[in-house]
């Protein structure tokens, strides 16, 4: 069977979200170009509380490594205040696949959304933020394992201070307090946001890398607490 035909489309909708949704997004080559927002899945139904932080995750920017680290991470945590929102974006590298079929149902804290090639990146990415049920999210750069630790670090200091709308952890050897100008969006490893900020600053373009959002803040020039990593122990 073509993956790209509208019978899989249909299939692999129905799966995900169900049959509903599925009539009303199946054929979204047009609608999810054209009207991203008529062609949005349903938010599901949550059987579980909403999570503090969602860790946002895609198969076209991230590795099966990065992939696997994130799990382990939440699960140290048993799901209780972190997630994972995953998109699947077509096509998958066969690796990500088995990774993907490891996880797929295994906890209510992984969220995988899949979109095939007929769906446009933006739109892609906007259904898996459209998951995301944390008041904060986490996003990670391309072969970055995070630590729980780091995490924690990086949210405890937006709470800490109310006037940073982000906090980003950057391999680089400046500690905090540093100015934004002498740490490179590209050292970005990690970064923690509050979710209205980060849903405020996207413009329709849905970034769902650490890098890529840094970049942004970097260049709006967004309040914003860099953390630096001078050993990988330090933030465990």
């Amino acid at each position: 069977m073509n993956d790209r035909s509208p019978l899989r489309r249909f299939v692999t909708v129905s799966r995900d979200f169900g049959f509903a949704v599925a009539m009303r997004v199946a054929y979204s080559k047009v609608r999810g170009r054209l009207c991203p927002a008529l062609a949005l899945p349903d938010a599901p139904a949550y059987n579980a509380k909403h999570r503090e932080v969602s860790v946002l995750l895609s198969t076209a920017g991230q590795g099966a490594a990065t992939l696997d680290a994130v799990a382990e991470v939440v699960a140290e945590r048993d799901g209780l205040d972190f997630e994972v929102c995953i998109c699947e974006r077509s096509p998958v590298e066969p690796e990500m696949a088995r990774a993907l079929a490891r996880l797929r149902g295994t906890q209510p804290w992984i969220r995988i959304v899949t979109a095939d090639e007929s769906v446009d990146d933006a739109t892609a990415a906007r259904w898996t933020v459209e998951q995301a049920t944390g008041q904060f999210v986490a996003l990670v750069a391309p072969g970055y394992t995070p630590k729980a630790g780091a995490i924690a670090r990086l949210l405890a200091r937006l709470h800490n201070d109310l006037g940073i709308n982000a906090a980003v952890l950057a391999g680089t050897e400046r500690g905090l307090g540093s100015p934004p100008s002498f740490v490179p969006w590209a050292d970005s490893r990690l970064l923690v946001q509050r979710k209205s900020g980060y849903l405020a600053a996207l413009k329709g373009r849905w970034l769902l890398t650490a890098q890529a959002v840094a970049k942004d803040l970097d260049e709006a020039g967004v309040p914003t607490a860099y953390m630096a990593a001078w050993e990988s122990e330090e933030l465990d």
